[in-house]
Order: structure tokens, then C-alpha cells, then sequence
């Protein structure tokens, strides 16, 4: 006998609440967990290109090997996200990151990081929208494309 025939034998109150409890925990893990993990991801890419990527951007020769795990971790997820509708809708309505996902999304649809290798050009394209505040300097963006075009793999 199966655990599904086992709990249609049971009271229908009592099958309400495993169903409840079941679907409830099957929601939060399938859905709010993956919504609020992006959140996160989002938030400390954001603080490590505030604090690392954009002062680096401006220094002419510093070393890069410690930098290359994060730019290309954090573009695997930042690639993730523009290629997940569902993911990039929800961000593009989310208060701390959508005007960034905004800008994200239109540098990627003109072609402004083709030049970048595949395995920054989504954090590239990040740092620039988020650079494009303007609280940077505007001259940021053509440090940043050159900075990413010279990256070594």
C-alpha cells in the first residue's frame, strides 16, 4: 500500500492538514526560497562590484587573479538571471535592483559587450548599469568595457 492510499484513509481533517503542510512547505521551497535567494545573490553582487569591481575599474595595474573567481561566478548567476524570464521580471519589480536589471537588460540587447569574453560579459554588463547611477563618473562605462576586454582568462 502506498503512503498516498495510507493518507486517503485517514479523517479528511487530518488529510487537509498534510496536504496543507506538504504543499505550504513545496511552495516556500519551490518558490519564495529561489525569489528571496535572488534577492541576496543581487545584494552582494551589488556590494562587491560597489567595493571591489568600480575602484579597481579605475586603477591602472593591480592584480586581477584574486578578482577572476568572483567576476566569473557572479556572471554565471547574473546569466542565469537574464536568461530566466520569470527571474528577470521579478527583479525588474523588486525596489533595490530595478532600475539596474533595467539597464542590465538594455546593454545586453545592444550588443555594447560583445567584445567582453562570454565568461564576464554578464557581469560586465551589470557593472555597467549599475555604474550608470549617476553618482559614477561617466567616463566609469569606457573604463569598464576596456578593463573587461583586457581581463585575461
Amino acid at each position: 500500500m502506498s503512503i498516498i492510499e495510507k493518507i486517503k484513509g485517514l479523517p479528511e481533517d487530518i488529510q487537509n492538514k498534510i496536504y496543507e503542510y506538504y504543499y505550504s512547505t513545496l511552495y516556500f521551497n519551490e518558490v519564495i526560497h529561489p525569489l528571496e535567494y535572488t534577492l541576496f545573490m543581487m545584494h552582494k553582487i551589488n556590494k562587491y562590484i560597489t567595493y571591489h569591481a568600480v575602484p579597481h575599474i579605475n586603477v591602472t595595474q593591480f592584480n586581477t587573479k584574486q578578482h577572476q573567481y568572483y567576476y566569473s561566478l557572479y556572471n554565471d548567476y547574473l546569466e542565469k538571471i537574464y536568461k530566466s524570464y520569470s527571474l528577470n521580471r521579478f527583479l525588474m519589480h523588486s525596489e533595490p535592483c530595478s532600475e539596474n536589471i533595467h539597464y542590465f537588460n538594455l546593454i545586453l540587447a545592444t550588443n555594447i559587450v560583445t567584445k567582453i569574453r562570454k565568461k564576464y560579459k554578464y557581469f560586465c554588463a551589470y557593472t555597467i548599469a549599475l555604474i550608470a547611477n549617476p553618482i559614477h563618473n561617466i567616463t566609469n562605462h569606457n573604463r569598464a568595457l576596456r578593463f573587461f576586454q583586457n581581463l585575461t582568462v
